[in-house]
Order: structure tokens, then sequence, then C-alpha cells
């Protein structure tokens, strides 16, 4: 029972759904249709057109003990299907090979499939040893709290589709045949994580006294929690290129803090972020509602919005707080009309003052003396001030290196996003 519950406990940390809910996180969540503020993703990549072998892995190799380049990670949620039964073959194929060289056999460690399960969903997102968080393969097994023992080692494939087949391949190469015969090793946990046709297979190694196989093998679909860095954003949404400005510049800081925290996500209808589009004011309304906790308020309905839409409750919300107004007096609130950039500053400033408690009062400001600055309105020009002060916007770079305000221009989703995080991270 209590080698059960260890199992069991592993497996909670990387699997947080089954079949039941799979469909439902298909689509990339949406800022544009709203309606869940969740990471999640089907990775869009093709099947490979046969077998790969990665290079083993031992964990006496300084060249897979890698530590992230950038602390800045994001979840994806890899949907797939566990295949555990036909991947627990493996294992007496590896021991039949084992006593051909005299070698004792392996034990079945659980905690160590635990560990192989992950992997097999990792490397459906970056085959190789390091994990898609920029971690050594290893680190896995300390995350899941799961010990190695004296040595570990692992193999990893993708392509093949039976054990036996998986087997041949990994037999038929020297590396890492080296590691299924290694006498250091005694234990053994292994995995086989299908996703969009592709088979992903992982053994990975241990020297510990092993479990046995005390529980049935886990087989069916499964959505397990993958962490990646910045420069795999692109598997997750196909119009963001991570060597952009705002992915590029901070290592994905700014960006990822805003898609971490659900402030903004994806479209619902297609993978997409869309970061030159324009951001709308029924967008921000629901940015600035989310960084509020979501609280039901009710206010007078402005003519022109639907409030069964995704900004329906965040522009209820704004005009009871007077965070966002409308029009005028003409009692519209132009939900899907484009933001400026001071439009933008104006309303940062004022959830910063109205929810916030700040004081957005500035008496001088390197704003002013940005070349355009003639060009902000007067009704924005507090707000354009404050913004700049507090290292929320510096600006847009232009031809000879300068910068300006660009106060009419329209404001994009990634400048927003970058905006964004600035400030609910760093001035609130």
């Amino acid at each position: 029972m209590a080698i059960m519950q260890r199992y069991l406990s592993s497996l909670a940390r990387i699997l947080v759904a089954t079949a039941a809910v799979c469909a439902a996180l298909l689509p990339a969540p949406a800022l544009a249709a709203e309606e869940e503020p969740v990471l999640a993703a089907a990775l869009q990549q093709e099947a490979s057109d046969g077998p790969c072998l990665g290079e083993p892995a031992s964990r006496e190799s300084d060249v897979i003990d890698l530590q992230a380049s950038s602390t800045a990670v994001f979840n994806i949620g890899l949907i797939g299907e566990y295949h555990q039964t036909e991947a627990r073959k493996l294992v007496d194929l590896i021991n039949q090979a084992r006593a051909a060289q005299g070698v004792r056999p392996l034990t079945y460690d659980t905690n160590l499939e635990a560990v192989a399960m992950l992997r097999a969903a990792e490397i459906q997102v970056s085959f190789d040893h390091t994990r898609p968080n920029g971690q050594s393969c290893f680190n896995a097994a300390d995350e899941l709290g799961v010990s190695t023992g004296s040595a570990a080692g692992e193999n990893i494939l993708m392509g093949a589709s039976t054990a036996s087949y998986a087997n041949a391949l990994w037999t038929s190469s020297p590396g890492h045949y080296s590691n299924m015969i290694n006498a250091r090793f005694s234990s053994i946990g292994v995995a086989a994580f299908e996703a969009a046709g592709r088979w992903c297979w992982v053994e990975f190694f241990g020297a510990t006294s092993g479990t046995g196989f005390d529980e049935s093998a886990l087989d069916g679909y499964a959505t397990v929690i993958v962490q990646a860095q910045a420069i795999y954003l692109d598997q997750v949404f196909i119009d963001v290129n991570p060597n952009d400005w705002y992915v590029a510049s901070d290592g994905g800081e700014n960006f990822l803090y805003t898609l971490n925290h659900g402030l903004m996500s994806g479209y619902s209808d297609r993978p997409a972020f869309g970061p030159y589009d324009t951001i709308t004011r029924g967008q921000v309304a629901t940015i600035l509602y989310r960084m509020a906790g979501e609280p039901k308020r009710e206010s007078a309905a402005f003519s022109d919005v639907n409030y069964g839409a995704y900004y329906g409750d965040a522009i209820k919300w704004a005009r009871a707080t007077r965070v966002i107004n409308g029009y005028g007096d003409s009692n519209t609130f132009g939900p899907d009309d484009p933001i400026t950039r001071e439009q933008l500053c104006v309303m940062l400033a004022s959830y910063a003052n109205k929810i916030g408690g700040l004081n957005t009062t500035v008496t001088s400001s390197s704003a002013t003396r940005m070349p355009d600055w003639s060009k902000v309105s007067s009704w924005a020009q507090d707000a354009v001030k404050w913004v700049i002060n507090e290292g929320i916007m510096n600006g847009v770079e232009v031809a000879g290196g300068g910068r300006e305000l660009q106060p009419q221009g329209n404001a994009a989703r990634a400048s927003a996003a970058v905006m964004i995080a600035v400030f609910h991270r760093d001035v609130l």
C-alpha cells in the first residue's frame, strides 16, 4: 500500500486530467474570445517520418547537466495517451540482454516510471536530454522527489509504436545498449507517450532497490503539464517568434509573466496570440478585471455592449469602478474599438489610482522631453508622464536610434503584454 501511495503521489505531480477533459483543452485559449485564462495547447508539430534515437545520457556526463539559461518558463498542457502496458514489455527484453552478458536483471521501480512518464511527455516538446525548461533530464527525478541512487541513465526514442521495435532500435545502437546492460544500474522505469500520432519512449535507469510491478500500468489519455522556456513559444502560438523583441529583449520574462498569471493568452479559435494585432477596449477591460480578481459588480448598461460576450462582466466592473469610462454622453463603450498608446496609459493610471490606491500625480517626467510630446492629448498627458516615470512604457524605437511616444498609434497586443507585466509585477 505504501508503494502504491508513493506511485500515485508521483503521478499526481504530472497528470492533471484524463480523457474526460481532454477534448475541452484542445483549442488554444483566448484573449480575443477570452473564455478561460488557461495555458494549454496541443503541439502543432508534425510526426517524425521515422524513428529518432537521441544520444544516451548518463549522470556521469557533464554535457547534459545544464541549467536553464533563463528562469522564464511557461506551462504547456500536453494532451496525449500513455501506453504503459506496452512500455513495460521493455523490461523483459532488457533483462534478456543483461542475462546474455551475465549482468544481474533490473528491478522495476514505479517511482522511476513516474520520471520516465514525465520525460516521455517532455520529449514531445524537445527531443533531447535537456528538458524543455532548460535543465538536465535528471533534474526531473529531483523535481518529483524520486531518488535514482548512486547512478542514473536515460535512453530516449521517437517513432516506434511497439516495445519490440523500440528495443531493437536501442539494442542496435552501441551507446544505448551500453546503458541497457550497464552493471551499475539495478532498477528501471519506462514510458511510452503518444501525442498527435507520434510515440515517444523513455528508459530511465537507476541504482535503487526498486519496487516491483505492484501497480497496474497506466494506459489512456492524460494531460501532462510540461514547463518550457520561451524558445518553445512557437510550438504553441504559430505567430509568436521567440526572436522577436517582446521575447528576445528579456528572455521572455515579461511576455511569459503575463501569460503565466492568466492576464493574457491566445485566441480560442486558433493556436495564435496575435502579437501585432491591435488590442481593443474590451480586451483591456478584461485584463484589468482579471488583475483585480474578477469581482462581480453591477452597473448601468452601455447600449453597444453584448454582456453575454467574454468582456461583459469586465465592462460592468470597469464602469462601476470608473476605471474605464464610456464615450462622453453617448452611453457607448466601444468594446471592439482599438486602443491607442495614450489611451492605454490612461487606463493603467486609472487602475493604479482607483484600485491600487497609488498616487499617479507627477510634477516632472522625461516624457516631456521626447520629440513627439506635443502630440499627446491634453487629457492623457498626466497619465503618460506617470507611465513613463514608472518604466511601464519607454517609447517606440525609430530610425536613427531615437524613441518616440507615438501616442495616437494603436497599441499592439505584444506591447500591451510587456506593459501589463511591468505594471502588475513592478508597480502595483
